[in-house]
């Protein structure tokens, strides 16, 4: 869990620097962390409830043709 965060951090801090260095709208802004947010949401639910289906495994039911 530490790592996931700390991977997070690096990208956030990442990207904010990209966005201030070229001077982006507040729009995009606003796009990159609500991306950013909902990947590390994403990947804190699966890592505590590893019981849950994963995506590879909805993805092989949705076209799991019998």
């Amino acid at each position: 869990m530490i790592g996931i965060t700390i991977v997070f951090i690096g990208i956030t801090s990442y990207e904010l620097s990209f966005l201030i260095r070229h001077k982006r709208k507040p729009r995009t802004y606003w796009i990159t962390g609500s991306f950013i947010v909902a990947a590390y949401l994403y990947l804190t639910v699966i890592y505590l409830y590893q019981d849950l289906p994963s995506s590879n495994q909805l993805i092989e039911y949705l076209f799991h043709f019998q």
